[in-house]
């Protein structure tokens, strides 16, 4: 039997696909194949041990990597799940990727309302009505302090997106520490892209259709069909298109980062970590 011995477990808009690709260039880990975000504790835990074993190596091919996980920043989120992963892994390794929680907040409204033409409303008004947990989803400390619960401190690894972009070596360096690898082996991922960037839809109605279908499809395990309406460019056909979004309003960033300062201040007491950067 094979599960992983480590997850990426958020949070979402904080640079899950940029660790995606640098963990996927080092050949000593493995990460499923078939789909980056499994989503088996938060969507399909019913489905069972044997259809999450799917997703990764047999147990004669496991014993080529020295590290196998998978990523799905819905983990960090969601209250039932670090009991859910240490009933099922309780050795398991976890890693959280947090970024400032103001342009996580304003990022996940970027990408829900610009590409999906989910939000008819400013980005103020949708903190306000909070329809999809966009204020909720940055208070980390609040989250971590669950797995806290479960799991001990040197079991979870927390990772500034800040500090990734601008040092992708060092964040190397602490992941290959922490999953005991070669840090060497980690090969050079282009840092001039931006990785699951925010669109516009030419033709939000189209492109939301195809979002749910490609739900529907990964929901009944026929991820096969997605990846290669991927790799055809089908979504690009419905309406991606690159724009020059707006920034935040520095008022609206201010009185935001106010909101979440007690969350923070947890934050570092809690992981013993400086997020100063966070308040400038």
């Amino acid at each position: 039997m094979t599960l992983p011995n480590f997850l990426v477990i958020g949070a979402m808009r904080c640079g899950t696909t940029l660790l995606d690709q640098i963990l996927r260039k080092n050949s000593d880990i493995y990460l499923p194949q078939k789909c980056k975000e499994v989503h088996f504790f938060d969507r399909y835990y019913e489905r069972g041990i044997e259809w999450y074993e799917g997703f990764f190596p047999s147990t004669a091919l496991a014993s080529n990597y020295q590290a196998i996980g998978e990523i799905t920043p819905a983990y960090i989120y969601f209250p039932q799940i670090p009991s859910l992963i240490h009933k099922t892994i309780p050795e398991c390794k976890l890693i959280a990727l947090l970024r400032n929680p103001a342009d996580r907040a304003y990022s996940q409204y970027q990408r829900r309302g610009l590409l999906l033409g989910e939000f008819r409303e400013s980005f103020e008004e949708s903190l306000i009505n909070e329809k999809y947990d966009i204020f909720n989803r940055g208070l980390y400390a609040e989250q971590l302090k669950r797995y806290l619960d479960y799991f001990p401190r040197k079991n979870l690894l927390i990772l500034n997106f800040e500090s990734m972009i601008k040092n992708p070596q060092d964040a190397k360096n602490k992941i290959a520490e922490f999953l005991c690898l070669n840090p060497k082996n980690f090969e050079d991922v282009n840092m001039e892209k931006k990785f699951n960037k925010s669109y516009s839809a030419k033709f939000a109605r189209s492109y939301a259709l195809t979002y749910k279908v490609s739900r529907w499809l990964r929901k009944n395990d026929i991820d096969w069909a997605v990846n290669l309406a991927k790799s055809l460019g089908v979504p690009k056909l419905f309406g991606e298109k690159s724009i020059s979004t707006p920034k935040m309003a520095l008022e609206t960033r201010k009185k935001l980062l106010l909101r979440y300062e007690a969350d923070i201040c947890q934050l570092e007491t809690l992981i013993d970590m400086d997020f100063s950067s966070w308040r400038e």
